[in-house]
């Protein structure tokens, strides 16, 4: 379907009045999924991409797990937006890592008592290490943007990046913001950029109208470290969300963190050996899903 269209169908239905409190009532059962087997969809924040950039086998087996599932990732625009502008951030904290790893390093060569030839190598281990310090002192180094490019270049390609018009949505986004409508509301109001959570929520709505006729059905959830009340209630999905996902998709939507999600994938692994322990199946299945970080 015409991506415009599933815009007009969210523009539509945000703008009707709902009296009924069914959907509601729905939202506050909300459970878990139990099996990959039963997802459809997930979509991913920006916090989420932050920690799979930190550890690229966690991504590379995320990936994996999840194509060998048949389980379609939706990335919002808005997230893509908000992981370049936080790359600064993300090189920051690389190098701090790096520096604290540089300096025990030193600090260790330094403790070895040594003479000769013996010192003189140690001397020249730690004019390396000062010269790796160097080069990557900079947030503008390439390598921590070769870092950043190298999530982006192995996720976007098999995931659904929808992206809603901003001008249509502007004055309905202000609009939820004034009154306190989830997501975006425990934000700092004093600033524009706290509607870029209702922006990754409408982006989210509309990859999942787009990959909804493509799946055969199933669940969906949204990934999100966030643990702020406009997005969770206790440790499940703000209850006016997950209805506000059913009134626009008919579908249902739980909202996990990174973990919880990587835990459903390997509850899913279990339970396959557990029928058939000599049927090694699900490996040659992974094992046929070629890594996103390959090469």
């Amino acid at each position: 379907m015409d991506p415009s269209e599933l815009e007009d169908r969210i523009f539509e239905r945000l703008m009707v009045p709902r009296i009924d409190s069914a959907m509601h009532l729905d939202s506050l059962g909300d459970e878990l999924p139990v099996r990959a087997a039963e997802l459809a969809a997930v979509g991913l924040d920006t916090n989420v991409l932050k920690q799979l950039r930190r550890d690229v086998y966690r991504a590379d087996n995320l990936l994996v797990r999840l194509a060998g599932a048949n389980v379609r990732i939706i990335v919002p625009k808005q997230v893509v937006v908000e992981f370049w502008n936080n790359h600064r951030v993300f090189a920051k904290e690389d190098w701090n890592q790096l520096s604290n790893a540089l300096r025990s390093l030193k600090g260790k060569l330094d403790s070895v008592q040594g003479s000769g030839d013996y010192a003189v190598q140690i001397a020249n281990i730690e004019s390396i290490i000062d010269a790796i310090a160097g080069d990557l002192a900079e947030t503008q180094s390439d390598e921590y943007l070769s870092k950043s490019k190298r999530l982006i270049e192995s996720l976007l390609p098999g995931a659904v990046t929808p992206m809603v018009s901003r001008g249509r949505f502007g004055a309905l986004a202000q609009v939820r913001q004034s009154s306190k409508f989830p997501p975006g509301f425990a934000d700092d109001a004093r600033k524009v950029a706290s509607w870029g959570d209702i922006f990754v929520w409408l982006d989210f709505l509309l990859g999942v109208l787009f990959v909804k006729d493509d799946t055969l059905g199933g669940r969906y959830l949204w990934v999100t470290q966030e643990a702020k009340e406009d997005w969770k209630t206790g440790s499940r999905g703000h209850p006016s969300l997950l209805e506000e996902f059913a009134w626009i998709s008919e579908e249902k939507l739980s909202i996990v963190t990174l973990e919880e999600l990587e835990a459903l994938l390997e509850a899913e692994d279990v339970a396959l050996l557990e029928k058939d322990p000599e049927d090694d199946s699900t490996d040659d299945a992974l094992k046929a899903v070629d890594s996103p970080f390959a090469g």
